[in-house]
């Protein structure tokens, strides 16, 4: 009697967890479509020219973009871990944080949960970080429409710190990095 309680629970588990993840997926350009289009306040782009006092309205426009990039690669992987590779856009996500209520409900709306911040972008990534950094290197080259195995370029939100000089920033080199070795590719 118990084996099959153990059975039915399993069974139970795994049907929640197969339609969470279908329900998921049949959103996911609607909830690309809301990040891509949202508006940032104006606030966490005049606290990011307080903090980083050289750059330009422009600037602050790029990371902004940049951020978008990330949300959009989070939602395209399915809402597998993703790993912040800029300083800067980890900044202004941090100062979207702030008005907890404003960011919870773009959450919700984004992703249809709450998505913490982790905090700074690790200077020496752990195998996980790592995979979320191939992950997100995945997603932000396909947004860009950059083979991400063969890259001309580095994508806006990895090239971002360096670009804009962002002191204490992170720089990449993705074939040095180890970001796009073809081994690399179950971080998708």
């Amino acid at each position: 009697m118990a084996i099959w309680a153990i059975v039915l629970c399993v069974a139970l588990a795994f049907a929640v967890w197969f339609l969470r993840s279908m329900q998921d997926s049949g959103l996911r350009p609607g909830r690309r479509q809301f990040v891509e289009l949202c508006e940032w306040p104006a606030e966490a782009a005049e606290q990011l020219l307080s903090t980083y006092a050289h750059l330009t309205p422009s600037d602050a426009d790029q990371v902004g973009w940049a951020l978008k990039q990330f949300f959009v690669a989070y939602v395209e992987s399915g809402f597998k871990p993703v790993t912040m590779p800029s300083r800067a856009a980890s900044d202004f996500w941090l100062e979207l944080t702030r008005d907890h209520d404003a960011y919870q409900k773009f959450c919700q709306e984004a992703f249809g949960r709450y998505f913490p911040h982790p905090g700074m972008p690790p200077a020496r990534p752990t195998e996980r970080e790592m995979a979320g950094l191939r992950r997100t290197w995945l997603q932000v080259c396909r947004i860009e429409e950059i083979d991400p195995f063969d890259p001309d370029r580095l994508p806006l939100l990895f090239g971002l710190d360096e670009k804009l000089k962002i002191r204490g920033g992170i720089d990449y080199d993705p074939e040095a990095d180890g970001l796009f070795s073809r081994a690399s590719t179950s971080a998708r």
